[in-house]
């Protein structure tokens, strides 16, 4: 569940957001190669009854705030960044309750690239962290 969420809010960050800042493409594409690694690492995995309907409904109420229709840029901006502060929070807590799954290199690398990556947009954007908190414990809930 939290790389899925983790990769449909990563859908919003691409390169050419990032146009003229060398450093955010930089760390971008860090988060992405280990995004990807971490994706090679669990496609084999079979998820049980319960957790595919965990999975279904988290993706459901993130699909919900993934719709940016109506809000100002700033508002849709904020809302983004609030949505990668979830994933990375899922991430975080895969890591810290599945231990043999997460404690790889990949995923321990992905966390931190994209906490790193998460910090710096959070500075630009102040309280898309909490919100993206209340995404998570909406989820989690």
């Amino acid at each position: 569940m939290a790389v899925e969420v983790f990769t449909r809010a990563m859908r919003w960050f691409t390169p050419d957001v990032f146009t003229g800042y060398r450093q955010a493409q930089e760390q971008l594409a860090k988060v992405r190669r280990w995004q990807a690694e971490v994706n090679r690492h669990i496609r084999s995995l079979r998820l049980s009854r319960a957790s595919e309907l965990a999975v279904a409904r988290a993706l459901k109420l993130i699909d919900a705030r993934n719709n940016m229709r109506g809000l100002s840029p700033e508002a849709a901006s904020f809302r983004k960044v609030a949505l990668l502060w979830c994933g990375l929070t899922l991430l975080e807590d895969a890591r810290n309750t599945c231990p043999l799954l997460a404690r790889s290199g990949p995923w321990r690398w992905l966390i931190q690239s994209a906490d790193k990556f998460a910090t710096a947009l959070v500075n630009v954007l102040p309280g898309a962290d909490e919100e993206g908190t209340r995404f998570y414990e909406e989820i989690v809930g």
